[in-house]
Order: C-alpha cells, then structure tokens, then sequence
C-alpha cells in the first residue's frame, strides 16, 4: 500500500504525513496521517480485505467526523441512537462520497471487494473519540446467546411470526392480566409478520426468546435516548415458572450496554405485578420511582 502525499477533501487538497500503518481488526489495515499545513484535523486511510467488516464503533466525542469512498466496493452502515438504520452502497459510480457521522452514531464497513475508505476527525483523532462496541454486523439477523445457558434470543423474522402468534393465542388472558396489549395487538399470524416487515417504531429491537428450537417468549428493547432503552418480555402462560425472563434478561442487558454502547436501562412495571417485580430486581435492577401507576426499575452501565 502506497503511502499519500497529498489528500483533497472539500476541494482543499493538503499535503500528508505518514504516521503510522496498524491491523486495527481482523482484515482491516488503518493508515493514519496528519497535515502538516493544519491542526484542525487528520486523516485515517482504512483498507478492508473482501469479505471483512471494520469493527461497530460508537462516535462519543469530537467536533466532526466524516467517512468516505477511495476505492472498491462496499457498505457503510450506520445506526442512529433512535435505532433508525442507514445504509449507503458504494463503488467506482460513486467517487466523491462522504457523509458526516453524528456523536451517538454507531458506524461499520463492509466490504463487498477490497475496499478503501478514509475518515476524517476535526479536531484530530484522540483516544476516547469512539468506543469500540462487539462484532455484530449491523444488517444481520441479531442472535444472542452464551456459552452458559441453553437461552437465546433471535431477532424476529417473518418466519418466526406463526410460533409467536401461537404462544400469544395459547392464554390471551394470561398475556392481558397485567395491563399488557401484546395479545390485542397481535390478534392473527398475518397480523405479527406485518408488523416485522413493516415495523412502526423503528427504534425498537424485538427478539424470539428460545429455548433449543422452541420458542418461549419475547424480548424488546426501546430506544429512548440519552443513550437509555427501555426493556420489556413476555413469556408464554405454559413456559412460566423456568426463569426464562431473567435469563434472556441477562443477553438483552449485555446487547445494550456492549453492541449499542448504552449507559442505562430500564423496566417499567404495573404497580402489584409481584412476578415481574421480582424477575427483574433478580437481574440487578434498582427501584427508582414509582409513576403513573408503574414501578420505574432501573440498571446502569458500571
């Protein structure tokens, strides 16, 4: 890889100095670069093998950052704190390409072939800039799991929408006895795949909560801002009394704090729902306030 002299960005083109080459993940080789002529910015050229992805980073400082196309061909992808999904696909029809990344953003390339991209930081790069989140490519079916416990937790798909619909139509009455809607909303098989489709709020993360190939419940997480989400479960009236709530708790908890790179979460919880109250003060979470008729649980990112 040849080294840069000069780099145009903005239709100012600034001499280079060479910094520093490094592996910054598996595949991917970052060249860091300063401009002699400015201090108000630096340049990192990022070279990505076909096939690889730069690891999920979350922009948590600096004034701007920018990501954009040299060569090749791939995707930039970006999550937005509400959960909104951006995807933009680049190759040789789009030179010129660059977009500024936000502060709360969450950002990865993948690369379709070889594929090099730049980053530029105003102010320069230091470290504390971005957080380094777990590898999980940010278009793919999400599927949580340990090596602990046989629980785990699939993103919904269209095909899931018949075992979900069964485990509501099961015991509607169960679903309903504590305030929940699940079982008003969902009321036919049609009804749950469109709205995994079509999904009306898109800062809502929905999983399958699975036990081996049966699925025994569900899981969401909603983005509320100010890097918090919202947790909230369900479990089928016949797979009750296994723990499986705290236990898929466990997965849900570590997606938001170490792939979203969230600072809290919370439950909330109808005022005498001693079951749920209890399941969630078991996974470590913190009675905070009490509002609107609704317990207001609470856990921090340590």
């Amino acid at each position: 890889m040849k080294t840069l002299e000069q780099f145009t960005y903005r239709n100012e083109t600034l001499a280079t100095h060479f910094i520093e080459s490094s592996e910054v993940f598996p595949g991917v080789v970052c060249d860091v670069y300063s401009h002699p002529e400015t201090k108000e910015r630096d340049l990192g050229v990022i070279y990505i093998e076909a096939g690889k992805k730069t690891q999920p980073q979350k922009v948590v400082g600096g004034k701007e950052t920018t990501e954009g196309y040299i060569s090749g061909r791939g995707i930039l992808l970006i999550l937005k704190p509400d959960g909104t999904k951006i995807e933009f696909e680049v190759g040789p029809e789009n030179e010129g390409f660059a977009h500024t990344i936000e502060v709360g953003d969450i950002i990865q390339w993948q690369a379709v072939e070889d594929l090099v991209v730049f980053e530029v930081c105003f102010p320069p790069y230091e470290d504390g800039r971005f957080e380094n989140l777990k590898q999980r490519g940010l278009t793919d079916r999400i599927e949580l799991k340990s090596d602990e416990d046989t629980v785990e937790l699939k993103e919904l798909v269209p095909e899931d929408a018949e075992f979900y619909f069964s485990l509501i139509n099961a015991d509607k009455e169960h679903l309903s006895q504590n305030g929940d809607i699940t079982a008003k909303k969902y009321s036919s098989v049609e009804a749950v795949s469109e709205s995994i489709i079509d999904p009306q709020n898109l800062g809502k993360f929905r999983f399958g909560i699975w036990d081996g190939k049966e699925m025994v419940g569900s899981n969401n997480l909603r983005l509320k801002g100010n890097d918090t989400a919202e947790l909230g479960s369900w479990i089928g009236k016949e797979k009750t009394g296994n723990n499986y709530a705290a236990r898929a708790r466990t997965l849900l908890v570590d997606f938001a704090f170490n792939y979203l790179g969230l600072k809290k979460v919370v439950c909330e919880i109808i005022v005498g729902n001693r079951a749920s109250r209890k399941s969630v003060e078991k996974s470590g979470f913190e009675l905070t306030e009490e509002k609107d008729k609704r317990w207001i649980f609470t856990l921090e990112r340590n």
